[in-house]
């Protein structure tokens, strides 16, 4: 290795106190490391999008600013493929939360947002959820956010449909919007409402309400317009946006089963007890020792030998 050109470079760096920290700190401690630096410092020279493209590899090993740049650039590339590799959904377009409601008695879809501070509606769709004549016009501004946009009103009291439960809630009115029909945080706040991506659905608390989102192919077909009968109850009845009676159906099937267990460990329980007629188990005992893990017969006979204390019986635990 003495003789090795890179290996002299790599000292030379190493020693040189004008280096950058981060050849120092990521590549020069590796001759391996600095090497495949070098291979990535190659094919810059030789990529037409390169700011390096048709330089020369010796002056660009022998400017230090220009190895600290082509490091982070390394770096760079290490991460994305990490990222294309470990996290591919990060490269790919997510598909907006949109749910099935009724606005004034009309379907449509509308966008859960909880990044907007208010409920929004666009104005185009006023007349079609006959809801231009009740447009205060006093509340008219500007809504700032990522961009700007007209604000031409506000419906004071709107009926919403979530799933059979009407609930009023406020719209502020805007003349551009994306979508036709914005839930915002004031809404979910109000009621109590939950994103939950573990079951990929809407939920309003203490209301029994949940929403499935749609997939991606029904919000491209569905959004952004007044709804049919038909094509809302097409909706609701499909696999992607309908799940709360299976889900509700799952967990009463989880309940009951966990109704069996609790009675058989209670049973179980029981009988042990009984077998100790001369001792009393502290029942709170003996299932905060189960909750740690311990075998019900050990934790018995643990409580036992320390007259129910609970401590001792741990302590005991831990060394059977």
């Amino acid at each position: 290795m003495a003789g090795d050109p890179i290996e002299k470079l790599r000292i030379k760096l190493i020693n040189d106190p004008n280096t950058h920290s981060v050849l120092k700190e990521d590549f020069l401690f590796s001759l391996t490391q600095f090497k495949a630096l070098i291979e990535f410092a190659k094919v810059q020279t030789k990529t037409e999008n390169s700011p390096y493209f048709s330089r020369n590899l010796a002056d660009v090993l022998k400017n230090y600013n220009d190895m600290a740049d082509i490091a982070y650039q390394y770096k760079i590339h290490e991460q994305y493929q990490h990222s294309y590799t470990y996290d591919p959904e990060s490269f790919t377009t997510s598909c907006m939360l949109y749910i099935p409601i009724k606005i004034n008695n009309v379907p449509i879809l509308a966008f859960v947002d909880s990044g907007a501070e208010k409920s929004i509606l666009s104005s185009d769709f006023l007349e079609g959820l006959k809801l231009d004549k009740m447009l205060d016009k006093r509340f008219v501004g500007q809504a700032r956010g990522v961009g700007t946009s007209n604000i031409t009103g506000r419906l004071h009291h709107v009926m919403l449909t979530f799933d059979n439960e009407f609930l009023p809630h406020s719209l502020t009115v805007l003349d551009s919007l994306g979508s036709a029909v914005l839930i915002g945080l004031d809404f979910m706040r109000k009621y109590k409402c939950i994103i939950d991506f573990n079951t990929n659905s809407f939920k309003i608390t203490g209301l029994d309400v949940e929403i499935k989102f749609l997939n991606e192919g029904q919000v491209e077909r569905y959004s952004n317009k007044i709804l049919t009968e038909e094509q809302f109850n097409d909706i609701i009845s499909s696999d992607d946006s309908n799940g709360k009676k299976r889900i509700q159906k799952e967990e009463n099937t989880d309940d009951k089963e966990q109704k069996k267990i609790k009675t058989h460990e209670s049973t179980e329980l029981s009988k042990e007890e009984k077998t100790n007629d001369a001792f009393i188990v502290n029942e709170q005992h003996v299932n905060q020792l189960i909750e740690l893990g311990f075998d019900k017969s050990k934790v018995i006979e643990a409580l036992k030998l320390t007259n129910n204390d609970l401590d001792k019986a741990a302590e005991l635990l831990l060394t059977l």
